[in-house]
């Protein structure tokens, strides 16, 4: 009932999902998650990438904020299926980079540095630097947590120091450290 009525009110399943997403954002996570299980319902013959896209990248950012990382990387791999099928890049820097943050958390640092070294070719362009500079801070970091010193530095050092946002500032203090103890130790 809540669904036909969002849906009347919306006019399409992906108005819905943006509902779910501001639910989210707003820390209502239970309340997105039901609506997510409505529309995935309503709309379950739908065949449309975007839609599919949204659903799962919206899934994930709900299990993501219940820390249940495993459910997240689930859609998040499914997210990043249908971003492969819609071909739109900014899609798939998103996809990449969602589910390469939510592996790295979860400590596959393997398969989170595959796919943040994927994500960087979305992100060359210059209004894209912010996104750049935090991908290569992320790989930066796994391959840190993997003991690859080396790799590790050479990814940091692609970084440019000042368009790193105050919110990663911190993280990169701490990894510019972490490099520079190794190198001194050697």
């Amino acid at each position: 009932m809540l669904l036909e009525g969002l849906y009347e009110a919306f006019g399409d399943p992906l108005r819905v999902i943006e509902l779910a997403n501001m639910q989210v954002v707003f820390g209502h996570t239970k309340r997105a998650y039901q609506i997510l299980l409505m529309a995935q319902n309503r709309f379950a013959k739908s065949k449309d990438p975007n839609f599919l896209y949204e659903l799962n990248e919206q899934f994930a950012n709900v299990f993501f904020e219940w820390n249940n990382l495993e459910k997240a990387v689930e859609h998040r791999i499914t997210a990043l299926e249908y971003a492969r099928i819609i071909g739109h890049r900014g899609k798939m820097h998103i996809a990449l980079g969602n589910l390469a943050r939510t592996l790295q958390l979860n400590n596959q640092f393997n398969e989170a540095c595959r796919y943040f070294l994927e994500t960087l070719d979305y992100v060359e362009e210059p209004e894209l630097a912010s996104f750049r500079v935090m991908y290569l801070l992320r790989l930066s970091q796994s391959l840190y947590e993997l003991h690859d010193v080396q790799s590790s530095r050479y990814y940091f050092h692609q970084i440019d120091a000042a368009l790193v946002k105050d919110n990663y500032k911190e993280e990169y203090q701490k990894l510019e450290n972490g490099l520079t103890h190794h190198l001194a130790n050697g």
